[in-house]
């Protein structure tokens, strides 16, 4: 009898669970669908261009962090870039160069602020697996050290847990030379 109950009880427990996981899932192409229109949804308010013919002449925000005057240019991968700063177009940085983020992050599905950061990568060697993902670094092809930028990153040019999350991030990034 006694395990007759604990069976009825163990079945009960699981098929709740089963129930109640089935209840709110999203299939992987809606999580897709949900993001792009968090990204379309927040790029409303700014108008969209191209990287400049010659890599240089970037409309900015003039240093304001909250600007809708600038545009968002579109980069590689579906990653997004407003120019807040150009930083010095001298002084680009180099593959396996140590470059310092300072970072704060916006979930754009949520529009909720996540994590500060202020750490340091090596450009050219990004990956999912380190903190920041593919994304980050793709500024600094085209700007200088010390440039600030607002970076939409979707989910599959972020950490690996974004792109497990579908999660798109919108980035208020400086890039300084590490100081080693």
């Amino acid at each position: 009898m006694k395990i007759k109950c604990v069976s009825y009880i163990t079945f009960f427990i699981l098929s709740m669970g089963l129930f109640l996981s089935c209840d709110d899932n999203k299939t992987y192409a809606e999580l897709l669908e949900q993001e792009e229109n968090a990204i379309n949804k927040f790029l409303d308010s700014y108008q969209i261009a191209d990287i400049p013919d010659d890599g240089k002449s970037f409309i900015t925000t003039g240093g304001k962090w909250d600007d809708t005057s600038a545009p968002f240019y579109k980069l590689d991968e579906g990653v997004y870039m407003q120019v807040v700063a150009t930083g010095d177009m001298d002084d680009k940085a180099k593959e396996g160069e140590e470059i310092q983020i300072i970072a704060d992050r916006t979930d754009l599905l949520t529009m909720s602020a996540l994590s500060s950061i202020n750490g340091s990568f090596r450009y050219g060697y990004s990956s999912p697996y380190l903190y920041f993902g593919y994304g980050v670094e793709k500024p600094l092809k085209y700007l200088g050290v010390n440039s600030k930028v607002r970076l939409i990153v979707p989910s599959k040019q972020g950490t690996q847990s974004e792109a497990t999350a579908v999660q798109p991030i919108l980035w208020d990034i400086t890039y300084r030379e590490s100081i080693q």
